[in-house]
């Protein structure tokens, strides 16, 4: 039996994170450390692949950054009826910092008096394509894709329908910058610091609208300095209150809740006008084999180890039992009377102890917490920074574990004594070399057990032993 009903999805892809949000009240919102605009590592593709495994989905909705689906608004100062590509493609050249493709490039003409207003959007295509290629990979469809500004303006529409602009909050320290009027999108554009100059930005509106847009919506916990037109009216806006008001759980973001609201969504899927990316439309499911097909050939390899080593512990069998039973001294030169002659023992150096094993304390490390118990992760990454880790990454993992696991590269042949020896609770852990030298990470450690309660471990100081212990 599923652990999840069935419900729709929201995956919301950001750098080097990924935010899912299932259309539920409670255990609603999940965060996974996967950038899906870069290749995914197999062992990521496959944590990935089984959570969604578990979740019979009926839809699954996405998001897709403002830096990845650029607009902008361009003015020509006569009528025109249609423009070429190649002179859109010009006018975004300054704009963007991806190669523009004129099959990812869609615009609207619109007339204002005796002058066009040129509405564009623009796609990375390299990053399309990465997604898509990880979306194949994870065996995903794509029931709905929209823009991150154009879900924002969508819900906004539904109480304010006039020109604006609004600053919506990113990764920190990014926000969004918005100018809108309505649905219709003119310009977007991410911005950074703790001082924001936006003014310049809602002085375009002039350009479009004839005069300045006189609305700024921004949120109510909004700190940053803001350097704007007096004129300009600041209209604090709560994300909890808007989504509660849809019938929405109070943790769903802006654009979230216009793809879970039936009245809100029916909304988007008339007003976006200009957006279309044909490679997200046509992505092919395949099912995750990577993982499998490795783990298949692993009882062939058990099974060949096996028969080595009975053969070689037959051998010293065979020794053993054939061995005489007693030594006999033969006369010889040194010895001509064949004595018993009992052999010298040479004294022999203290042995020295194995050395103790080392990491390279700069291999990037990823801390998945696969327990229901919050704060474990943090709790291994304090013991790794404690033994100067300095790369360590943490997050949740979607698999199912009943017992601590740690994966790493082949060559890294000293993870398991190393940790055995240094890293609390992993002292029985399951350890796997079965990590590619591609991978991102040298080392995945997975939580399957309550490590809070794992004792430091403790090393006995080794002692000289005296003259008289060595007697």
């Amino acid at each position: 039996m599923s652990l999840f009903r069935k419900s729709d999805l929201v995956v919301w892809p950001k750098n080097h994170s990924v935010e899912i949000f299932i259309n539920r009240k409670e255990n609603n919102h999940f965060v996974f450390e996967f950038d899906l605009w870069q290749p995914l590592i197999d062992s990521d593709i496959k944590s990935l692949h089984s959570f969604f495994k578990a979740l019979p989905v009926k839809n699954i909705f996405w998001i897709l950054g403002d830096d990845v689906v650029v607009t902008r608004s361009f003015l020509y100062e006569s009528s025109i009826e249609n423009i070429n590509k190649d002179e859109i493609s010009a006018m975004m050249a300054g704009s963007v910092d991806f190669d523009i493709d004129k099959n990812l490039l869609t615009y609207k003409l619109e007339q204002n008096k005796d002058k066009t207003i040129i509405r564009v959007n623009l796609v990375d295509a390299k990053k399309i394509d990465i997604l898509k290629n990880n979306l194949t990979r994870l065996g995903l469809k794509v029931t709905d894709y929209q823009v991150l500004s154009s879900l924002i303006t969508n819900t906004v529409n539904q109480f304010y329908d006039k020109t604006y602009s609004i600053i919506y909050p990113l990764d920190t320290p990014q926000y969004l910058f918005i100018l809108s009027q309505g649905t219709k999108i003119y310009l977007t554009d991410i911005i950074k610091g703790v001082s924001l100059d936006i003014k310049k930005k809602i002085n375009y509106s002039e350009l479009y609208f004839d005069q300045i847009s006189q609305k700024l919506f921004l949120p109510s916990d909004f700190t940053a300095e803001l350097k704007i037109s007096d004129k300009v009216e600041k209209n604090p806006f709560d994300e909890s209150k808007i989504s509660s008001k849809f019938t929405q759980s109070s943790n769903f973001p802006l654009p979230v809740i216009s793809f879970f609201n039936k009245d809100l969504y029916s909304q988007i899927q008339k007003t976006t006008d200009i957006i279309k990316v044909p490679q997200l439309e046509n992505v092919s499911a395949k099912p995750v084999k990577m993982i499998e097909e490795k783990k298949a050939k692993n009882p062939i390899l058990i099974f060949v180890v096996f028969i080595i080593s009975l053969l070689v512990v037959s051998g010293i069998l065979w020794a053993i039992f054939n061995k005489p039973k007693g030594d006999v001294v033969s006369p010889s030169a040194d010895n001509p009377q064949g004595e018993d002659i009992s052999p010298v023992v040479e004294p022999t150096d203290i042995p020295t102890p194995s050395p103790v094993a080392e990491l390279d304390k700069d291999l990037k490390i990823r801390v998945l917490n696969a327990t229901e118990i919050n704060g474990q992760a943090a709790t291994v990454k304090t013991s790794l920074t404690s033994l100067d880790f300095t790369d360590i990454a943490v997050g949740n993992s979607s698999e199912t574990l009943s017992r601590n696991v740690i994966r790493y590269k082949a060559d890294l042949v000293s993870v398991p004594a190393y940790m055995k020896e240094n890293l609390p609770g992993f002292e029985g852990a399951l350890y796997e070399a079965i990590l590619e030298d591609t991978d991102t990470y040298d080392i995945i450690i997975l939580i399957g057990e309550d490590v809070s309660k794992s004792k430091p471990i403790s090393v006995s100081p080794t002692t000289t032993p005296t003259p008289e212990e060595l007697e």
